[in-house]
């Protein structure tokens, strides 16, 4: 196998792994990591590439929270402040959250050229989850 190739198996092992959230460790074996089948940076050949590739889908992804707060703030227009409140200090608590799990991640590339893709990927990966999240509230709150 090439060295690109190798490279290559690498990173998908390590995107497989902190896209999926395993306890794996991420460059454990290439073999067991299997293909990712949500990698938007999957053509990325370098690592600058895939770093750029990685912050600009996290950043996509941070945006669409954002905007479902907002809608989800003019949804709960008519709320009481308590349940405002509550809001507000789930969206504080879930930031802090993430900022703390993804540092783990970043932690293990720390001195790398990845740990900057690192983070990004953990913020990918939670922002999908949370836009998830928000629908369901906003779903709700339509009702």
């Amino acid at each position: 196998m090439s060295t690109s190739s190798l490279r290559g198996v690498i990173i998908r092992s390590f995107v497989g792994c902190c896209l999926i959230g395993t306890a794996a460790l991420p460059f454990s074996s290439p073999a067991d990591a299997g293909p990712v089948s949500d990698d938007p940076c999957e053509s990325a050949q370098t690592q600058a590439a895939l770093t750029q590739c990685w912050a600009n889908v996290a950043a996509k992804v941070d945006a669409g929270v954002a905007d479902r707060l907002a809608r989800l703030s003019r949804s709960t227009a008519s709320a009481g402040t308590a349940q405002k409140d509550l809001l507000k200090k789930e969206q504080a608590a879930w930031t802090a959250y993430a900022s703390a799990h993804c540092a783990i991640f970043r932690a293990r590339a720390q001195g790398g050229s990845a740990a900057s893709m690192t983070t990004s990927i953990c913020r990918y990966r939670l922002a999908t989850q949370r836009s998830a999240d928000l629908d369901a509230l906003i779903e709700e709150w339509s009702r």
